[in-house]
């Protein structure tokens, strides 16, 4: 196996030990954030450890497993002389850092996921609050030509800012019309604003 191509063993989680140093505090909701991921997609991102089982990179993995109750783990054993592993130790850490997020694009992510696929947000990592103050700090986005001509698409896709405090009421509106189908439409957001609009219009006219 190349260096570029490391091989993944599955280990003991009792073989497993904290490096003693590690310079990097972990708190309690990262390790419950990583719990959950874990339990929603996996054991993805496997832990780098040493031939003697002292965790290089992957401590917050440890303790997110040891939560949830995992006997085994995924683990890449590392080759490397002890400086090397420190040094890879901490640039794991450190370079995680240098990146940003482009709020334009993840705000386009999140909105496809709620609306789309009725995702739980809280399952990208995101607290609550995080999630509002994206939604709040974000400009509107410009509706897109929507169309109903002949050569439109059959689907179209609208997206929106709200405030916080606009973010519940929609979603007990959108509540009270979910269940209505629409031929041709899965999506139970769009069916619903869509018997929404329908509703507003019918008690306008």
């Amino acid at each position: 196996m190349s260096e570029n191509q490391p091989e993944v063993v599955v280990w003991p989680i009792d073989k497993l030990q904290p490096y003693k140093n590690n310079a990097r505090k972990i708190s309690d909701l990262a390790v419950e954030k990583v719990a959950r991921s874990i339990r929603n997609y996996g054991f993805r991102n496997p832990i780098l450890a040493n031939d003697q089982g002292i965790i290089i990179a992957g401590h917050t993995r440890l303790k997110a497993a040891q939560m949830i109750g995992l006997a085994e783990v995924p683990v890449i054993v590392c080759d490397l002389e002890e400086a090397a592993e420190m040094g890879l130790r901490l640039a794991d850490n450190r370079t995680a850092q240098e990146t940003e997020w482009d709020y334009d694009l993840l705000r386009a992510e999140l909105v496809l996921l709620d609306g789309d696929f009725n995702f739980d947000l809280l399952d990208t990592g995101f607290d609550p609050s995080e999630l509002a103050s994206i939604t709040e700090e974000m400009a509107d986005v410009d509706f897109p030509e929507l169309s109903s001509d002949e050569d439109a698409p059959e689907m179209q896709t609208l997206s929106f800012a709200l405030h916080s405090t606009q973010v519940e009421a929609v979603k007990d509106a959108l509540a009270l019309f979910q269940g209505q189908e629409y031929a041709g439409n899965e999506n139970k957001n769009g069916n619903a604003l869509y018997f929404m609009a329908i509703a507003a219009v019918n008690n306008e006219s």
